[in-house]
């Protein structure tokens, strides 16, 4: 469950849910734009597993910088 402070939303801890009146307590669906949110956080994290992953093999020495694919290929530069 999120709280808004400071004109942000923040997960709230268990204790704090524990301490709201029973009829408070209410699951909601996510908005539209907090499942954006989440699928974007999701598609970055699945990038950067990539890249991190193609630097290693880099420093290794399985795989030339020219082998890296396009769309990666600035990004891993400015890992190594």
């Amino acid at each position: 469950m999120k709280k808004y402070v400071n004109g942000k939303y923040v997960d709230m801890t268990a204790e704090e849910m524990a301490n709201l009146p029973k009829d408070e307590v209410v699951m909601v669906e996510p908005t539209v734009i907090e499942r954006l949110e989440a699928v974007e956080a999701a598609i970055l994290e699945g990038v950067i597993r990539v890249v991190k992953f193609l630097v290693m093999q880099i420093r290794l020495g399985k795989l030339k910088i020219e082998q890296v694919p396009e769309k990666y290929r600035s990004e891993v530069e400015k890992l190594l």
